[in-house]
Formats: C-alpha cells, sequence, structure tokens
C-alpha cells in the first residue's frame, strides 16, 4: 500500500507535469518513438506479405521463420541493441520494429492467403487487372479478415 500511496503522491506533485522531465513530454516522445517503429515496420512487413501472400510457393516457409520472431525476447533484443547501437534512441526503435513484424507480416500474408481463388478469378474474368482487384477488392476483403 506503501507504494501505492507513493505513487499517487508522485503524480499530484505539479513539478512532475512541467518541463523537460514531465510527464506530458514523456508521453510525447513514447508516441513518437511508437511512430518511428511503426512506419518501418509496416513499410517492411506489409508489402512482402503482400507479395507473398500472392504467390502459392512459399506459404508454410515463410510464415513459420516470421513466427519464429514471436519468440524472441524483447528484453533481449533491447539488450542487443544497446549494445551495438549504445544509448540512444535506435536499439529501442530498432526493438520495436523487430518486434511488430512478425505480427504485421503474418497478419497481411494470412488475409491475403484468405481471398476466395473463385472470387479472384470471377474479378478477372469481369476484366479487372491485378492493380484494381488490389486496390478495389483484394484490399476490401482482405480488411474484413484482418482482426481488431
Amino acid at each position: 500500500m506503501n507504494g501505492l500511496h507513493n505513487l499517487l503522491v508522485w503524480f499530484n506533485d505539479p513539478a512532475n507535469w512541467h518541463g523537460y522531465n514531465g510527464v506530458p513530454q514523456r508521453v510525447l516522445e513514447h508516441v513518437v518513438l511508437w511512430a518511428k517503429a511503426m512506419t518501418v515496420a509496416t513499410l517492411l512487413a506489409v508489402p512482402v506479405g503482400l507479395l507473398l501472400g500472392r504467390s502459392r510457393r512459399s506459404g508454410v516457409l515463410t510464415s513459420n521463420v516470421a513466427n519464429i520472431g514471436r519468440a524472441i525476447p524483447s528484453f533481449a533484443i533491447l539488450v542487443l541493441g544497446v549494445v551495438w547501437f549504445g544509448l540512444s534512441d535506435v536499439p529501442v526503435v530498432v526493438a520495436l520494429v523487430l518486434l511488430a513484424i512478425p505480427p504485421m507480416f503474418t497478419f497481411t500474408f494470412t488475409a491475403i492467403r484468405g481471398v476466395d481463388r473463385a472470387t479472384v478469378e470471377s474479378a478477372r474474368g469481369m476484366g479487372m487487372t491485378s492493380a484494381d482487384m488490389g486496390l478495389n477488392f483484394v484490399c476490401k476483403t482482405v480488411w474484413t479478415q484482418m482482426p481488431d
């Protein structure tokens, strides 16, 4: 109970809410790091998931390799990043990117694979090109399959 009391006292102290070390500044720093990591991870994982999801050859191997990345502890990645890059924002962003890529890739890959082949063939029969299907049809079908 003493720890909870100390926490409440700290949060109610106005000195902790202003300046460079204030709570709003630290929250902003976390949001910026998160945005950098998610942008990089999305730019890496989603296109690869889209491309490999369309090809029917490399499914099991790529999905299993991506899932190996989900088993790596985040603390181990962070420690290796600090050893390699020093104390800065770089190891945090690298760790977050490495931890975000496997689920992004797996969800994109699985969603693309889940599109019914008969539906794709009927879209081709109606004259849709690959770009038309990707923008107008497959993305809408995939969006309904994405987890919340």
